[in-house]
């Protein structure tokens, strides 16, 4: 979906469009690494491995390792 919006600034208007290609992107990513990814025991391992794909990095925390 794009949307359109005219806005005026110092006496000159301008078209400027916005669409959702960037959030459909990184929906269809996270889709896909759920559907790989079956067979994670932790939510916390899905969710890294999501981070991962979709670009962040994050530290390990020893608070987050299971004990077992």
């Amino acid at each position: 979906m794009t949307y359109t919006a005219y806005y005026r600034r110092n006496g000159i208007t301008y078209k400027t469009s916005f669409n959702n290609g960037f959030c459909e992107s990184q929906n269809n990513k996270v889709k896909l690494v759920k559907r790989n990814a079956f067979c994670y025991k932790y939510f916390i391992n899905l969710r890294k491995r999501i981070l991962l794909h979709l670009g962040f990095r994050y530290t390990l925390n020893f608070e987050e390792i299971k004990k077992g």
